[in-house]
């Protein structure tokens, strides 16, 4: 764990907001690469991103303020806008990002869904790498455990013993979800490559291209992987709803969301075949 960087006597630098600079570039990389792939306007695409990360950053300091820690911020208002000492929640910043891009795509006369499965395996590649970030930072860590792979913070404001390198873990399923995604969209574009046959008789696409379906797949992964490394969290993530965190609660809701529209996209894909 590095929580500073430290760049001379009392100066140093967030090692967490260093990683999210590397995390952002990362993606912005790979969106390039695959707006061209894909054959999505490359300007536009750059356009939500920015958009997208203003709009995440803003729900996932927000989410923080007013769920996590509302006591301490509404008797020091003005530290809510000192975010470099950190308070970020993914799940704030999702719902900030989809509001954002939704308003912008709106505003360009552009469709939601084509969008949202654009970016579905860029959010699962910057989840798997900006996990690390939360390992340097320290914050997000377990349980105490004793198994093998346990880690130990050394620094005096982090939690003492072996813990559950639950940073690890969501580290890991955003990478797998990465390669699931990655590989099942081939397989969908494909299919949606394969001109189907109408009631009337004449030719149509797959109903399953750009519908939403490969976000709502991430989704379904994401949320999976979230409840499981939720059960082994330990850090403060505000007030309990019926003895879950937050994050779990919002995880099943979207899991029955998503799984909700991936049963109307096979239904309205089947009527079509």
């Amino acid at each position: 764990m590095l929580p500073l960087l430290h760049l001379g006597p009392n100066l140093y630098i967030p090692t967490y907001f260093v990683w999210a600079s590397v995390t952002y570039s990362l993606c912005l990389i790979y969106l390039a690469h695959r707006a061209e792939r894909l054959e999505m306007p490359r300007k536009l695409a750059l356009d939500l991103a920015f958009i997208v990360m203003i709009g995440g950053f803003i729900g996932a300091r927000l989410f923080s303020v007013f769920y996590e820690e509302w006591p301490f911020y509404r008797k020091h208002p003005l530290m809510i806008f000192e975010f470099w000492h950190g308070g970020f929640v993914f799940y704030g910043g999702l719902l900030g990002a989809l509001l954002a891009g939704a308003i912008a795509l709106r505003i360009r006369r552009e469709k939601f869904w084509p969008w949202a499965d654009f970016f579905a395996p860029i959010l699962a590649l910057g989840y798997g790498v900006g996990r690390i970030g939360c390992l340097l930072a320290g914050c997000c860590y377990g349980k105490p455990c004793h198994l093998p792979w346990a880690i130990t913070f050394h620094y005096p404001w982090l939690p003492k013993g072996p813990r559950q390198p639950t940073e690890i873990y969501a580290s890991i399923s955003g990478f797998i979800v990465f390669i699931i995604l990655t590989r099942f969209e081939k397989e969908i574009r494909a299919r949606a490559d394969r001109p189907t046959t109408m009631p009337d008789g004449t030719a149509s696409f797959d109903a399953l291209k750009s519908s939403g379906y490969l976000f709502s797949v991430w989704l379904v992964l994401h949320a999976i992987g979230r409840i499981i490394m939720e059960h082994y969290r330990a850090d403060w993530r505000g007030p309990d709803i019926m003895g879950l965190s937050i994050s779990t609660v919002i995880s099943i809701f979207a899991i029955i969301f998503a799984v909700t529209n991936l049963i109307r996209l096979e239904r309205r894909s089947q009527k079509i075949t």
